[in-house]
C-alpha cells in the first residue's frame, strides 16, 4: 500500500480530541506559514498521526481561497508524511492540527519546503518538556 495517500482513519475528525487539542496542554510551534499544534492521542486504534488542517476565515474571506490553501496543505503533509511516520515508534500515537497563520497565499513549493522543516521540528521536540528552537542559518 502506499505511503502517499490521505485516507480517512489519517484525518482528525473527532471533536473531543480537537477540543484537547486547544484546551491549553498541547504543545506547538510556529513552522512559517503553519502553526503545529499536537497531542499525543488518547486513541490506540488510529494510524500514528491524524491530522487536521484549519485556514482563517477572518484572513481569507472567501471559501473558495480557503479551501484551496488548505487542499495545498494537504498535499504537501500527503507527499511528505513518511519523514514524520518514520521517525516515530509504532506505539506512539499523535493528534495534530495545522493553522495557515499568513494573510497572502503561499507558493506550494515553499509551502511543502517548510513542511520539511516543521516536520523535522517535530520529531525533535516532541517527546521534550521545552519547547523548539528555531534554527538560524
Amino acid at each position: 500500500m502506499s505511503k502517499h495517500t490521505l485516507g480517512k482513519a489519517e484525518k482528525l475528525k473527532s471533536l473531543k480530541e480537537i477540543d484537547r487539542l486547544f484546551a491549553g496542554k498541547a504543545r506547538s510551534f510556529h513552522q512559517f506559514p503553519l502553526r503545529w499544534i499536537w497531542l499525543p492521542s488518547e486513541e490506540e486504534d488510529c494510524p500514528g498521526v491524524r491530522v487536521a488542517f484549519s485556514v482563517s476565515k477572518r484572513r481569507f474571506k472567501k471559501a473558495v481561497d480557503r479551501n484551496k490553501i488548505k487542499r495545498l496543505i494537504r498535499e504537501a503533509w500527503r507527499l511528505n508524511k513518511e519523514i514524520v511516520l518514520d521517525g516515530i515508534d509504532k506505539e506512539e500515537h499523535y493528534s495534530l492540527m495545522f493553522i495557515y497563520t499568513t494573510n497572502e497565499e503561499v507558493p506550494f513549493e515553499r509551502l511543502s519546503s517548510k513542511m520539511r522543516k516543521g516536520m523535522h521540528r517535530f520529531l525533535e521536540c516532541r517527546h521534550t518538556g521545552e519547547k523548539p528552537k528555531k534554527k538560524r542559518k
